[in-house]
This record gives C-alpha cells, structure tokens and sequence, in this order.
C-alpha cells in the first residue's frame, strides 16, 4: 500500500527542521552503535496493534508478560533511503528482539539500532536522548538531506509519481 501525496508531503515537511550541533553529535554517537538485523513480527498475529505507535506497542506486550522479563528496547529504524535514523521502538524478550509495530512495507525484517540513550517519557508521547527531547529522528547528513527533500517536494509539485520520487536514490544525481 503506497502512501497519499499529501502524507508524503506532510512527512517530508516534518523532516525539514534546521540542521543543529546536537543533531551532528547524535548521528555521529548512533554511527558507533551496532544496527541489527530485527525480525518483525506476522502482520496478521499484531491484533490491537497500532501503525506509528511503536513505543505503545511495545509496552503493551512487556506489560503482558507475566514473567516480567519481557522489555521495551529504544532505538533507531536506519532509513537507508532517506539516510536517516527515525525514532523506534522494538520488544526485547528471551528470544531476542523483535518489531510489532505494523508498517505499510513488506519487509521481514528492519535495521534497527538500539540505543539506551533513548528514552520515552511513558505518557504523553516525548522522546528523549539523554536530557534533550528529540524530533522525528536525526538526519545523517543534514544538509544532504535538506537538499535531496528540496528536490523531492518540488518534484512531486510538478507531478512526478510517488514511486519514482521515493525511490532510495531519487534526488542523488541533483
């Protein structure tokens, strides 16, 4: 399932924040950071879970876990495509880890980094690495980024299809 224009839109337009120092250190700590291989879980066993709602999810099923031993493990999905590493999170249990977070894309598995940096507040939805409330997620290279977005926005503005806008490389050769 391919997403609207205007999601695509929206979402490109949230990802369009100024470049900061803080930003650079992040990136450059999550570069140092193991990225694993997570299996994500059957989309049809993910019964009252929510898409986007990864930290919710995750701390249902903790929560259901009569052992206790179940955790929510904090990190970052790599987005290869856009180079970037969007806030996640992901169930660690005896097993290993594992996503249940339905997403609209049919990949088995995600590149995820966890980071115990990264902490949610439990309640109203804020993420936080260290004492700094975080974005969306961190761009690897800002100012790339910002560029490659630039000319994604303005081409889906004069009609390009979504497909070829969001492939992995659209945007590079510019």
């Amino acid at each position: 399932m391919q997403p609207s224009r205007s999601h695509v839109i929206a979402e490109l337009k949230r990802w369009a924040f100024e470049p900061t120092d803080l930003e650079r250190r992040i990136a450059e700590r999550i570069r140092e950071l193991e990225v694993q291989t997570v299996p994500r879980a059957d989309q049809s066993t993910l019964f009252g879970m929510e898409p986007a709602a990864c930290w919710r999810n995750s701390s249902l099923l903790a929560s259901r876990d009569p052992s206790g031993r179940t955790k929510v493990a904090n990190g970052w999905l790599v987005d290869a495509g856009s180079r970037c590493y969007v806030r996640h999170a992901v169930v660690d249990y005896e097993e290993g880890l594992i996503c249940v977070t339905p997403m609209p894309i049919p990949n088995a598995t995600i590149p995820f980094i966890r980071d115990d940096n990264l902490q949610h507040d439990g309640k109203l939805g804020f993420t936080y690495w260290g004492e700094t409330l975080t974005g969306v997620g961190v761009r690897a290279d800002p100012e790339a980024f910002l560029k490659r977005n630039r000319i994604r926005l303005r081409d889906i503005g004069r009609g390009v299809s979504l497909n070829k806008v969001l492939h992995p490389d659209y945007g590079l050769e510019n």
